[in-house]
């Protein structure tokens, strides 16, 4: 029997009520979900300065728990944004704020929270029937972290989902307790690092898991920046290197491998995979490791005030 996947609507929330709570249904596995933010803002000044991603800073933080504590998702907007650019091969909806004139303006800006590490790979769709709880928490932005002088006249976040019928993907109690026992929990936790000294700037990253990429961005000054990060490595237990690249020699190879156009590539962003183009044959086993991070190298460059880096642990749990 083919394996029904439907899609619905959970829920809209406004940027005036605050930050939100939605408790999500348990009924079906779930493949994605999917946050459009409508937003209208008020430019008072023409040419005010952009806050590092402008409207992408709207949601400061999306985070989905399971079972009351375990979070299986937490990224803001931003990076959920770009990595979809490299996971679909398009990047999503997206209306910049045009800084330049004194206007009130309207658009949209899209993002996808997805279960499935690959968009065809349901190994690790999430059972939210097998959940004691399933909540999506989403964290609004004020208008200082957009831009200097706007204003919020409205924005409201609608939350939709992707899903498959239980009852499709298996028949019997017995069928289905052997796809449950293979599922996979796709994992994504986002950090902050900052870069306050020339020279290489270590990064720990949690172990326990399987590594499937770890995505970042450079910072400088409080905006993305391609210059900042001569090069960056990273390493098992102070010993074993699986990347050591060059900021330049890492974009290139985005470029070819996810077919994007150079101009394409978001400023500052590379995305180092050990899973290329979605095979999990070469992803990275961090358990028992004593250590396992990322070293960003500025070279002789001494970084600009705020200067920071933001990546995204993509981990499988098997």
């Amino acid at each position: 029997m083919a394996q029904s996947v439907f899609e619905r609507e959970l829920a809209s929330v406004d940027h005036a009520d605050g930050d939100a709570t939605i408790d999500l249904p348990r009924s079906h596995y779930f493949q994605r979900l999917a946050v459009l933010v409508d937003y209208d803002i008020t430019v008072n000044t023409a040419d005010t300065p952009k806050n590092r991603a402008g409207v992408l800073e709207l949601l400061q933080d999306m985070e989905v728990t399971i079972n009351g504590n375990q979070t299986v998702k937490k990224t803001d907007l931003e990076m959920s944004h770009l990595i979809d650019q490299f996971q679909y091969g398009t990047r999503p909806v997206f209306d910049p704020l045009d800084l330049s004139s004194a206007t009130q303006q309207t658009g949209q800006v899209a993002t996808f929270i997805d279960f499935l590490i690959t968009p065809d790979d349901v190994s690790a769709m999430l059972p939210a029937f097998e959940t004691s709880d399933f909540v999506l928490e989403l964290s609004w932005g004020d208008a200082s972290d957009v831009a200097d002088d706007v204003t919020i006249n409205s924005a409201t976040a609608t939350v939709t989902s992707q899903e498959r019928l239980r009852k499709s993907v298996a028949r019997s109690r017995n069928k289905e307790e052997r796809i449950l026992s293979n599922l996979m929990v796709y994992k994504e936790r986002q950090r902050r690092k900052t870069l306050d000294t020339a020279g290489e700037t270590p990064i720990e990253l949690p172990r326990g898991n399987v590594y499937y990429a770890t995505p970042f961005r450079v910072y400088d000054g409080g905006s993305p920046d391609d210059q900042l990060v001569d090069r960056f490595s990273i390493e098992e237990d102070g010993v074993e290197t699986h990347k050591d690249l060059t900021f330049d020699s890492a974009r290139a190879r985005d470029v070819v491998e996810y077919g994007f156009d150079q101009s394409d590539l978001p400023t500052g962003f590379v995305y180092p995979n050990f899973g290329l183009k979605g095979n999990l044959d070469d992803v990275v086993a961090t358990q028992g490791m004593d250590s396992f991070e990322l070293a960003a190298d500025t070279g002789p460059t001494a970084p600009s005030s705020p200067a920071e880096i933001e990546l995204v642990t993509q981990e499988i749990i098997r």
